[in-house]
């Protein structure tokens, strides 16, 4: 299992961190998590053939997450649909009706015949992607959210939060796991509801019993400290604070 870190901001903009975008390669399959400004760029960057994509994980209707999506479909219809399946947009409750609006507001620049694009909402919820088992569930933040999980054959997997306050949903989510992707937008002396703190994400990934943590999702203000550092006090395994353009392997 193979993560490309595409973005690890916010909607506060830095100049070296694009917001969020994640590709995870697993089982032969490619899969984008969110599609935050910037995440098209990023794609083309580290190489990434849009052919390759045929699921889109979106966490929540947050623009720092979803901007791109318009301009990914578009690329795909555009430039790149020969030879590409169909392609399936997960997200939360609710997400239909906004991709609605997407495709209301953009219309026949991302509606095509070329390939079928469907939208599934889930809330907790098992399903396999071949032979990956993604499992998704609710996380806490000011709008409908979700975090996905993805286990692959080997036994090595992958949860990513997206954003969230520490809750009992993603430490059920994460139990057990290989890795941990886990925002901490905000320092430690700056809580904010819906978001996590560098202490509290730690402090997830020490409950949730997983060998990595990835702290991302990570704030101008929060980018002055030393976060691996101060992760460690609360975490004992594998703390790797992610930059963008970053490739690790799970």
């Amino acid at each position: 299992m193979e993560l490309h870190v595409l973005g690890t901001g916010t909607s506060v903009h830095a100049p070296d961190r694009n917001c969020s975008g994640y590709l995870v390669r697993v089982a032969g399959k490619v899969f984008l998590l969110d599609a935050g400004p910037g995440v098209m760029r990023q794609l083309a960057r580290m190489e990434i053939d849009l052919r390759e994509i045929n699921h889109i994980f979106i966490t929540h209707f947050h623009i720092d997450h979803f901007n791109d999506l318009p301009a990914i479909i578009f690329a795909m219809k555009n430039g790149l649909s020969d030879g590409r399946g169909d392609l399936t947009i997960h997200g939360p409750q609710g997400f239909t009706e906004n991709f609605q609006a997407i495709r209301h507001a953009y219309g026949s620049q991302i509606v095509t015949d070329k390939f079928r694009t469907s939208v599934v909402e889930h809330g907790e919820d098992e399903f396999q992607i071949d032979s990956v088992k993604v499992r998704t569930i609710q996380m806490a933040h000011s709008v409908p959210a979700i975090g996905y999980r993805f286990d692959g054959t080997n036994g090595k997997s992958l949860t990513y939060s997206g954003d969230t306050e520490p809750c009992s949903n993603i430490i059920k989510l994460a139990m057990g796991g290989e890795g941990l992707l886990m925002e901490c937008s905000q320092p430690d002396d700056a809580p904010m509801p819906g978001h996590a703190t560098t202490s509290q994400a730690a402090a997830v990934a020490q409950k949730a019993e997983v060998k990595t943590l990835i702290l991302t999702h990570i704030s101008p203000q929060n980018d002055t400290t030393n976060l691996e550092q101060n992760a460690a006090q609360f975490f004992n395994g594998i703390v790797i604070a992610a930059r963008d353009g970053m490739r690790l392997t799970i």
